[in-house]
């Protein structure tokens, strides 16, 4: 018995280990943008044939919008303009950034539009590999602090891994969820504290554990 209870702590313990060794995480990086002449505007370079870059609409002198578009550019169609993600100014978003986190062994790239309110932050995540970008989750958070001026999340709280079965968006501050679109859960609609939320993505589809 003694001698079974030995076999199954060494099989428990490698299962661990190997499940340990197959999680990569994605490193930080500085994407800077540049001028493309193929495409005539300052970009941010995702490979050699695949762009990002921000655009704007003019103000609608009736209703007060005010747009800012993510929009791509990739040669599998033929470098024309592609807008993956925007954002309505005259809410009130007092800054963004984006996010860039890269697999340096697939390749695969996380990229995060963090757009800033007066509280919370907003964050569109997509999915960048092979020529292809895929909006794939999307929240709203804040960090829980009862002193803040701001509870923007900062992204030094932000992880970002793989393993066999999921690409994992990982928020390890102390934090409000508010909600998330994609889920079904309209921004400002919850209000769940927590100090674990993940965004878990598979293949096609996402959810998000607190």
């Amino acid at each position: 018995m003694k001698t079974n209870f030995i076999l199954s702590f060494f099989l428990i313990f490698s299962c661990s280990s190997v499940k340990q060794e197959a999680e990569v995480h994605y490193e930080v990086t500085e994407q800077p943008q540049q001028y493309i002449k193929e495409i005539a505007h300052t970009a941010y370079i995702l490979d050699k044939a695949n762009f990002l870059r921000f655009s704007f609409s003019e103000i609608d002198s009736i209703t007060g919008e005010w747009f800012k578009y993510l929009t791509y550019f990739s040669q599998k169609n033929n470098l024309s303009e592609q807008i993956i993600s925007k954002t309505d100014l005259s809410d009130g978003f007092y800054g963004d950034t984006l996010l860039f986190y890269k697999n340096n062994i697939s390749d695969k790239q996380v990229i995060i539009w963090k757009q800033e309110g007066e509280y919370w932050s907003y964050l569109n995540i997509f999915l960048f590999y092979q020529g292809n970008i895929a909006l794939i989750g999307d929240l709203s958070i804040g960090l829980d602090c009862k002193n803040c001026d701001s509870f923007n999340f900062p992204q030094s709280g932000i992880d970002v891994l793989e393993t066999d079965e999921f690409l994992k968006i990982r928020f390890k501050e102390q934090a409000v969820y508010r909600g998330s679109i994609s889920q079904g859960n309209p921004y400002n609609s919850v209000n769940v504290k927590t100090d674990k939320l993940t965004l878990f993505y598979e293949e096609t589809r996402s959810y998000i554990s607190y």
